[in-house]
């Protein structure tokens, strides 16, 4: 749960060693340092839990134990109890993250821009601009798109699958075999955000590196929400991030494009990146990067693959309690903040040459 990362492979301590005789000793035999973390682990697991939560505890133990593990030749053995020793380390190891937890709230106050969301993509964009770029779909062939709706009864039987290490069965998903270059791919055509899968492909092959050029071509292309169409207008960093969600939706996107919509999205102000993975309606840890506009009720997350970073969904929380207008179809319902109201799961996306291909190549086909 929390091993950490080039600690050695646990070993029986000596029998009657004290923490002071097995630290001594692990200066020639290493692996016997792993006792002194069955010894001690959960204890600080719950001592940073308590002060942080679980999210970070994890790493924050497992941190600990490393650096006690790589100075553990200035331990002073006097002190036959290791305990005060690891409860130091770690009590440090709190202060900073809590002072970098500060700075970032400071500049996300300050600038609008969350520095986590930055390194995110920073990391993002780096993995994809090392991919390689694979030819365009001709335009005779086919998106096939698998999805899991997490609103629908099926969501809850997916993740008992899933769990039981069981391949989804795909009526329990929803196929589409979408025309690369077919009109009636993707969204309603009657909305001015629709674009075909090669169009959307083109798009954003051709989108500029600057990350301010980049929003600005993508609200321009996808306009729902300027107004023009007699809606509601949006802020313009709420355009910036739905337009490129809007754009994320399509696939294939080319890696290198999907990097700079990565470096883009992070500087639009609102954008923030969950500090541990969610799990999706298909019962898989996933990034969220997430923007609530100001004194709206509910949240748009963008889900995101942690191994790929290609998009993997989208979800639409409420954070704040609001009642829906009743009708005669539907009766007025109390919203509270944690309701899921879409719950998107991209489970599997490649490009095929027919209705009824599937291209499987593992979980999520042969996406880019």
């Amino acid at each position: 749960m929390y091993s950490p990362a080039g600690s050695p492979t646990a070993r029986p301590t000596p029998d009657g060693a004290d923490d002071a005789d097995v630290i001594a000793q692990s200066l020639d035999e290493p692996e016997l340092f792993a006792g002194l973390y069955d010894r001690h682990a959960p204890d600080i697991h719950r001592y940073v839990a308590r002060r942080l939560g679980e999210g970070p505890a994890d790493d924050i133990t497992a941190e600990t134990f490393l650096i006690a593990f790589r100075t553990r030749h200035r331990y002073d053995t006097a002190h036959r109890l290791a305990r005060p020793w690891l409860y130091g380390i770690a009590a440090n190891l709190i202060g900073r993250h809590r002072r970098t937890e500060v700075r970032a709230l400071k500049a996300l106050a300050r600038t609008g821009h969350d520095p986590v969301a930055a390194s995110w993509s920073d990391r993002a964009a780096d993995y994809l601009e090392r991919q390689k770029v694979p030819p365009e779909p001709r335009s005779d062939q086919r998106i096939h798109l698998r999805e899991v709706d997490g609103a629908s009864g099926n969501a809850q039987a997916v993740k008992e699958l899933r769990e039981a290490g069981v391949e989804v069965p795909p009526e329990l998903s929803s196929d589409r075999w979408i025309p690369y270059d077919g009109k009636d791919a993707g969204n309603d055509v009657s909305d001015t955000d629709h674009r075909t899968a090669r169009e959307s492909y083109r798009i954003a092959a051709a989108l500029p590196e600057n990350p301010e050029a980049l929003l600005a071509k993508l609200r321009a292309t996808f306009p729902t929400g300027d107004g023009t169409d007699g809606g509601e207008e949006e802020s313009e960093d709420a355009h910036s991030f739905r337009a490129v969600s809007v754009l994320l939706r399509s696939y294939p996107i080319p890696p290198d494009a999907m990097a700079r919509i990565y470096r883009a999205l992070a500087t639009v102000k609102g954008v923030k990146v969950t500090h541990h993975l969610v799990e999706d309606a298909a019962g898989r840890e996933v990034i969220a990067v997430v923007r609530q506009e100001h004194m709206e009720f509910t949240r748009t997350d963008l889900l995101i693959d942690p191994v790929d970073y290609g998009y993997a969904g989208t979800r639409e929380v409420v954070v704040e309690s609001y009642g829906t207008v009743g009708s005669d179809e539907e009766p007025a319902e109390q919203r509270e903040p944690g309701d899921v109201l879409i719950d998107i799961a991209r489970t599997h996306a490649a490009v095929v040459d027919a209705k009824g291909d599937t291209g499987d190549r593992g979980d999520r086909g042969d996406k880019p």
